[in-house]
């Protein structure tokens, strides 16, 4: 009776009840959300009459990516492959020009015929440059293949040079480049099994960062190899860093802290997927930054949380003001999918109006 008594004194309380209203109305939020993204099919017995009903009626708007976490490997009798890309530009959208790999004694390189021009800047560093058919070093002709050709290549010398069983690429910066632009190629030679092949990457470079033997803020490969080792090497050559990376980390006494620095290769294939969604999404959703509509960021931020032109478009028909307004405002991971504020929405509604 007493416990029953606390109870009722609690439940009567101004905060309880205010508690009680903001429950009510998230629930009614989460359900508005489901109904604008999920179109008809949120409706009971919608599946008996799916025939008669419109393909823009039946459209789901995807909920927002999972957030990507990562995820150290577990430890095993992981076999160390040093691996290193130049490529076609700086940034982790460019093609692979050029592709190496070292394991104990056992190496592997190769030049790659890029399908896109190769910037200026990445010929300054690396010395290549192509005009459409051949490639060339420093002015001087080279083999390149097709990068069909490159990771079928690849995907062999892992699997029959002796010692390699579970193989673990190091590579310096790779989490935000070298791994990237590999996945990447790897996505669009999807006959290729290297998926299955590489167990994931350690990136030396935080790696190197934290552990290393020196005092130089300045983490390159070319800088910790001059202060840690003393000698100088053919920087940007890829067979060539992969060399003196190994030289570099074999320097260190790494077993007992590199799996930190590790993520597997399925994590990179997400990430790297979630990436070129965006991308895409990004695209269709440049005339609202060229109309002013919204800023840079915001549309960077709509891309992000998985929603393209066609996606706002679908929650206008279906909802007016107020499916635009739930779509962009939904609550995932206690936040808003991209924003809340009103004038922020309102002008997409006028904008998509227009349209």
């Amino acid at each position: 009776m007493k416990k029953r008594k606390m109870n009722l004194d609690q439940i009567s309380t101004k905060e309880f009840k205010k508690r009680r209203v903001e429950l009510k109305k998230k629930s009614s939020s989460a359900t508005s959300s489901s109904e604008i993204r999920e179109g008809v099919t949120y409706e009971s017995a919608v599946l008996s009459q799916t025939g008669s009903i419109p393909n823009d009626k039946l459209e789901t708007i995807p909920s927002p990516p999972e957030q990507l976490h990562q995820v150290p490997l577990p430890p095993d009798e992981y076999n160390r492959v040093y691996f290193d890309l130049e490529t076609t530009g700086l940034d982790a959208s460019c093609e692979i020009t050029q592709m190496a790999a070292r394991c104990g004694d056992s190496s592997f390189c190769q030049y790659v015929l890029p399908s896109v021009v190769i910037q200026e800047t990445a010929s300054r560093i690396t010395g290549l440059t192509c005009d459409g058919s051949t490639l060339y070093k420093n002015g001087v002709p080279v083999q390149a293949v097709s990068i069909q050709e490159c990771l079928t290549s690849f995907h062999e010398w892992l699997n029959n040079t002796p010692g390699i069983h579970k193989p673990l690429l190091f590579a310096h910066n790779c989490r935000k480049f070298d791994s990237v632009v590999l996945c990447r190629a790897m996505r669009k030679c999807p006959d290729i099994p290297l998926q299955d092949c590489i167990i994931g990457f350690c990136d030396t470079l935080p790696m190197l960062k934290d552990h290393a033997s020196c005092n130089t803020t300045n983490s390159t490969l070319e800088t910790l190899v001059l202060e840690i080792l003393g000698c100088t090497f053919e920087a940007h050559n890829a067979l060539e860093d992969c060399t003196y990376l190994q030289k570099l980390v074999e320097h260190h006494s790494t077993d007992s802290y590199y799996l930190n620095y590790t993520f597997s290769m399925d994590y990179m294939m997400q990430v790297v997927l979630q990436m070129e969604d965006s991308k895409s999404n990004l695209q269709t959703l440049m005339p609202l930054l060229s109309n002013k509509t919204v800023s840079e960021s915001m549309v960077k931020r709509m891309s992000l949380s998985g929603l393209s032109m066609h996606h706002l478009q679908l929650a206008y028909q279906r909802g007016g003001f107020d499916g635009v307004q739930s779509v962009l405002s939904e609550c995932f991971h206690g936040k808003p999918r991209v924003t809340k504020r009103r004038n922020i929405i309102t002008s997409v509604v006028d904008f998509l109006k227009e349209g």
